[in-house]
């Protein structure tokens, strides 16, 4: 392993355990390393000042302490020293980060910290708040947010839930625009049971009242069995295991390696209250259609 630190660079040799495979993404997350804190440590340097102790053996501690005159002017090595002695030399000066004792977790340096926030706690002003204490202790700490963590690949799925919102969005216009049609050709038909109603003494008022009660009554009922048939389909998907066949487009749009669908309790109530505004949108012309036919319109159609 080879890292880049701050005071120099460092190769070191660490016997590998195991080769891992991710379950999901391996082929973007693949290049990531797992090694023991002491050893990611030591080769990017990441020490305290109290973690440190340099102990040099008496031969390197000659030579630290040598001057110029000594190192080539016959003193401790000279051009007359055997070949084999040059990579000696060079083995006993290089520079390298000795750790004598065991590493106090808790006081030594880190590379990242995660934090894991409570159920319930928001986000965007976790991180503000942790800013304000990095900001107050004078702490060379950047915090992030763990999609502004996560880099191309939060954004690839940012990307793609954008992608399947717009798409949700334009199939609640279309419905929009099919059960208005439907209402109000509804309303039209029934111009001489309206205009009957009005001739009897029913004021618009009650007219918008049926009509309201008769499409939500429609769309409760509808609606309920259209969120109880995804539930049904849902887990019958969730048995099916469809894999992504490796695909990290469909991996991120499955969330996962294979595809488990779950309505849940979020998932229904953003359902019903969809349902809502889409049955208020679509009633709200063809009630104005209701509400206008008159006595005299039913008879004329008659």
């Amino acid at each position: 392993m080879e890292g880049f630190g701050e005071v120099n660079s460092t190769n070191k040799d660490v016997p590998v355990l195991g080769i891992y495979k991710f379950r999901s993404l391996n082929s973007s997350l693949s290049q990531i390393s797992f090694m023991d804190i002491e050893t990611y440590r030591e080769i990017f340097g990441y020490y305290t000042a109290r973690d440190i102790v340099q102990t040099l053996p008496a031969k390197e501690q000659k030579l630290m302490d040598a001057s110029e005159d000594d190192l080539f002017g016959g003193g401790i090595y000279s051009s007359g020293a055997p070949a084999g002695s040059i990579g000696d030399l060079e083995k006993s000066i290089k520079t390298e980060t000795r750790v004598t004792r065991q590493i106090d977790f808790d006081t030594a340096a880190w590379n990242y910290v995660s934090i894991l926030l409570k159920p319930g706690e928001n986000l965007n002003a976790s991180v503000a708040r942790m800013k304000q204490l990095v900001k107050e202790n004078n702490l060379p700490v950047k915090v992030l947010s763990w999609k502004q963590a996560s880099g191309q690949v939060a954004s690839t799925a940012d990307l793609l839930q954008s992608v399947v919102v717009v798409f949700v969005v334009l199939l609640f216009i279309v419905a929009i625009i099919i059960i208005m049609n439907t209402l109000s050709m509804n309303a039209l038909e029934r111009t001489e049971e309206f205009g009957m109603m009005r001739a009897v003494g029913a004021r618009k008022g009650f007219i918008t009242r049926m009509f309201l009660a008769e499409t939500f009554s429609l769309s409760v009922v509808f609606g309920g069995g259209g969120m109880l048939i995804g539930e049904i389909a849902a887990i019958i998907l969730r048995r099916l295991q469809i894999g992504s066949g490796g695909n990290q487009i469909i991996e991120l749009v499955f969330g996962g390696d294979t595809f488990r669908p779950v309505l849940g309790v979020t998932g229904a109530v953003i359902g019903i209250v969809g349902l809502l505004i889409v049955t208020i949108l679509a009633v709200i012309y063809p009630v104005l259609v209701a509400r206008k036919i008159t006595p005299l319109d039913a008879i004329n159609r008659h």
